[in-house]
């Protein structure tokens, strides 16, 4: 069953009242229950005197942070799912999120489609761990640096070094670097 077809209650806590009241609408069409508020102290009230089933809360507010509420509705409501919706996203708040129980963190403009996926995605926190080794950081530098210059930049070292905003010959050296490892593999 999707949740589009429960009719889930969705609280939206955002202090942008145009893109609260655009979403807010796009959801309702989906046949979601919406109730929104633009700041931490509403959504407190909001979380005590109503049941929600999902949350989509803005990271800044003008009177806190998205981390209040997630944390809030995980204590008060701990069956609700709850993403934050943001343009101020970066790994430590994502981090933050996860670990107060968001089912995602998704970067503003987010479409209504996006947003009821990550609700709807299964929990992840049981999901067993993939069978291949974790990559080491500079691999994976060294895998996308490779990406970038054959596909984006078309083999262009100049134009691989701007997208990656990278010295041209640090570039130089660096491919050098990935070409000696292919050899030896």
């Amino acid at each position: 069953m999707s949740i589009t077809q429960k009719y889930p209650t969705l609280l939206i806590v955002d202090n942008d009242e145009l893109g609260r009241a655009r979403l807010a609408a796009d959801l309702r069409a989906r046949g979601m229950d919406v109730m929104g508020v633009p700041t931490v102290r509403e959504a407190l009230i909001t979380l005590r005197t109503r049941s929600i089933d999902l949350g989509i809360f803005e990271l800044r507010l003008p009177d806190g942070s998205g981390h209040e509420i997630l944390k809030a509705a995980g204590e008060m409501q701990p069956d609700a799912r709850c993403l934050i919706l943001t343009r101020y996203g970066d790994i430590a708040h994502a981090v933050i999120a996860a670990r107060k129980g968001a089912v995602a963190m998704l970067a503003k403009p987010a479409t209504p489609d996006e947003i009821v996926e990550a609700l709807a995605a299964p929990n992840k926190a049981n999901a067993p761990m993939p069978d291949h080794a974790a990559i080491h950081p500079d691999h994976a530098r060294l895998e996308h640096i490779a990406h970038v210059f054959r596909t984006d930049a078309g083999g262009n070292v100049s134009k691989a070094a701007r997208l990656l905003n990278m010295h041209r010959r640090t570039l130089q050296r660096t491919l050098d670097k990935i070409r000696h490892s292919e050899d030896a593999a």
